[in-house]
């Protein structure tokens, strides 16, 4: 929770606001609403983004499958980027980083995954970014990973 308020906190100072940990849509199991790690709306209140944070120490596949398909299910409506979040404690980042990158490409999503790209333009050595494409209803949309080593 407190790495989740920095990052609220920064994306606040940008001009946006944060609604921490609301119930929104439905939760995984579908029986009651979800509880967001972080949503983001414009200062109108107009839906911006979701942001899904986890922690990983290893590729543990069960639980990243459970956080990637509870971002698709609270984004009740089509939002173009959201995020995961992953703070990685790993003796190995990179070696986690490569199977996580072949997870993310090979998984099985709720909308027609496209394509994954990782972003090189950041030259930080404990962040990886990357990018999978969905269609959802004729529209691409963008889950945005960022995959951070000290978590």
């Amino acid at each position: 929770n407190e790495r989740n308020r920095y990052i609220a906190n920064l994306i606040e100072a940008k001009g946006f606001t944060i609604k921490d940990q609301p119930q929104w849509s439905k939760s995984s199991a579908g029986k009651k609403s979800g509880e967001i790690d972080i949503f983001v709306t414009e200062n109108d209140g107009k839906p911006r983004s979701i942001i899904e944070a986890l922690n990983l120490d290893s590729l543990k596949t069960d639980y990243l499958i459970e956080h990637l398909d509870k971002l698709f299910n609270y984004d009740t409506t089509g939002l173009e980027n959201n995020y995961i979040l992953s703070y990685a404690t790993a003796k190995d980042f990179i070696k986690l980083w490569d199977k996580y990158k072949v997870f993310i490409s090979k998984h099985k999503y709720i909308y027609e995954f496209i394509d994954f790209k990782e972003n090189d333009d950041y030259n930080y050595a404990d962040v990886k970014i990357g990018v999978a494409k969905h269609l959802r209803n004729g529209k691409t949309i963008h889950c945005r990973l960022f995959y951070y080593f000290g978590g």
